[in-house]
């Protein structure tokens, strides 16, 4: 490169073949300085049309991207402090964060229902448990009471009414023991029936026969508290009450996997009777249906053995062709095995 008399020489050398070629480029400098003028207004003009463009992206990133980032941010660590259920009260421009904004909001809404429930849960078990306690004195109290009077009736001499106060107190054992197991042995839940029946002898006499058949191997099996006794109960009352002589057969045998109970009176099923016992057996809410005075037990054994055992399990109460009432229970051994493990209530 060199310059002469305002002229510019750019020089470049190169091999080829062994040879060596010089080339030579030359421009007049008045005509590159008289494009300076040109060069910085275009320079300038970059810069005025460049500058309002960055800042115009600025604020559009700022609007549409940071600032409702920093707004989703600034809810969550609400969130996370305690205040359940803060929202995002500004929604975006921009479609996703609009997106993004409305579903945080609703998740936000459902962390408080939740949290809500939750709490109203916890505040309805505690007042559960309270009255769960305090219901427990009364049948203590009970206990004692009845203790007193059969402990009077000894004393006195008087063994019937020593052994009905015996019947009754281990009715109400069985009625009242909440903090038991909901399974006990064939055997126990045999005793509840032969302590209600006693009692029932001692009303009816020699107007009530009782037959018993029942499996020895069986009585060790296990099986939901309080699931014959309301079914003699309602068999005692509802089929045999009206009759100058009730019989009444207890069946529980093995078949199969299965293990029935079987309760049969000499009663008779009524139309009335019928309807009654289909809308019990049901599964409408108790409030959508008037239930017979005296037949509750009934819908509360087949609940139990639905919640229990599924929907495959439960009470049928039929009419024989011998115009005898038939009420039988079925059991699955594998569902009683499997509901060893459940919890007390």
């Amino acid at each position: 490169y060199e310059k002469e008399n305002g002229i510019y020489r750019v020089f470049e050398r190169q091999r080829v073949d062994g040879q060596s070629i010089t080339y030579a480029v030359e421009t007049d400098g008045s005509l590159l300085m008289s494009e300076i003028p040109t060069f910085r207004r275009t320079i300038l003009l970059l810069i005025l049309f460049t500058v309002p463009l960055l800042i115009f992206v600025i604020l559009i990133f700022y609007q549409h991207i940071s600032r409702p980032a920093q707004e989703l941010m600034t809810a969550a660590h609400e969130i996370e402090s305690g205040k359940i259920g803060t929202q995002v009260a500004t929604l975006p421009h921009s479609r996703e964060f609009r997106i993004l904004t409305d579903s945080f909001n609703q998740m936000s809404r459902q962390v408080k229902l939740l949290f809500e429930r939750s709490y109203l849960e916890q505040v309805t078990l505690q007042d559960a448990r309270i009255k769960a306690l305090q219901s427990q004195i009364n049948p203590h109290f009970l206990n004692n009471t009845l203790e007193i009077i059969n402990w009077e009736a000894r004393l006195s001499g008087n063994e019937k009414v020593s052994r009905m106060i015996e019947a009754l107190s281990t009715m109400l054992n069985a009625a009242t023991a909440r903090g038991g197991s909901p399974l006990v042995k064939l055997s126990e839940e045999l005793s509840y029936v032969d302590a209600y029946l006693y009692i029932i002898s001692v009303r009816y006499g020699k107007r009530l026969t009782v037959r018993k058949t029942i499996d020895p191997a069986l009585l060790g099996q296990e099986v939901p508290r309080l699931i014959m006794q309301p079914i003699v109960e309602n068999a005692v009352e509802h089929g045999i009450s009206e009759q100058p002589n009730g019989e009444l057969d207890l069946r529980i045998y093995q078949q199969d996997e299965q293990i029935i109970l079987e309760v049969e009176n000499n009663g008779l099923l009524s139309p009335e009777d019928r309807d009654s016992i289909e809308r019990l057996l049901s599964q409408d809410e108790p409030g959508e249906q008037k239930i017979t005075p005296g037949r509750v037990g009934i819908r509360n054994v087949n609940l139990r053995l639905k919640l229990l055992y599924g929907e495959g399990s439960g009470l049928t109460i039929s009419a024989l062709e011998n115009g005898r009432t038939l009420a039988r229970i079925v059991l699955s051994k594998a569902d009683i095995a499997h509901n060893k493990t459940l919890q007390p209530v």
